[in-house]
């Protein structure tokens, strides 16, 4: 994914990388997910194994076997 200047920000060297919601970008790599900010830096880490992107502040990932949500800035709750 390159800026408005060209300039490469995310690299690609993700299996997948979603469209950004809320200015986070969900990518995977080697079947486990994290999100991106548009630096392409890492805001959560590649810890999951399936996850949404954001939606309203949250997006819904699974670990180990347990799904729950995640804030944008990586806290993770139960519902």
């Amino acid at each position: 994914i390159v800026n408005k200047a060209l300039e490469t920000v995310i690299p690609a060297e993700y299996d997948t990388i979603e469209n950004a919601s809320q200015n986070l970008f969900c990518v995977q790599k080697n079947n486990t997910y994290g999100f991106l900010n548009s630096n392409g830096e890492y805001s959560i880490p590649l810890d999951y194994t399936w996850a949404s992107s954001f939606h309203n502040g949250f997006a819904i990932v699974h670990k180990r076997q347990m799904k729950f949500y995640i804030y944008k800035v990586g806290d993770e709750f139960y519902s």
